[in-house]
């Protein structure tokens, strides 16, 4: 895959989630820091977000090809909710299996 196919993968799970999940609106952001793409997702739920385990035969879940991801609160105390994000390595990268 390319890097853009798993940051394609990782968006749309992403964005799907706070469908799925919240009654919130998002905000997407995507950032290259040198050649790991941060993918970013805000929502205005403040719940973390749970990760279930992996099926084949289960919608969703197809995230994992990111090599770290997390979560914290917004950074604005008047705007209660969370930031959903995910790295992807790129090229070279230690740890990048995308080729």
């Amino acid at each position: 895959m390319h890097p853009a196919d798993d940051a394609a993968l990782v968006i749309t799970e992403l964005v799907q989630n706070v469908t799925l999940h919240t009654a919130s609106a998002c905000e997407l952001r995507l950032t290259l820091q040198g050649d790991v793409i941060l993918i970013e997702v805000t929502d205005s739920n403040p719940q973390p977000p749970v990760q279930r385990p992996q099926d084949v035969w289960t919608p969703g879940g197809r995230g994992a090809v990111a090599y770290r991801w997390s979560h914290r609160p917004t950074a604005h105390a008047d705007q209660p909710g969370k930031v959903v994000w995910a790295e992807l390595a790129g090229r070279g990268h230690p740890g990048s299996e995308l080729h």
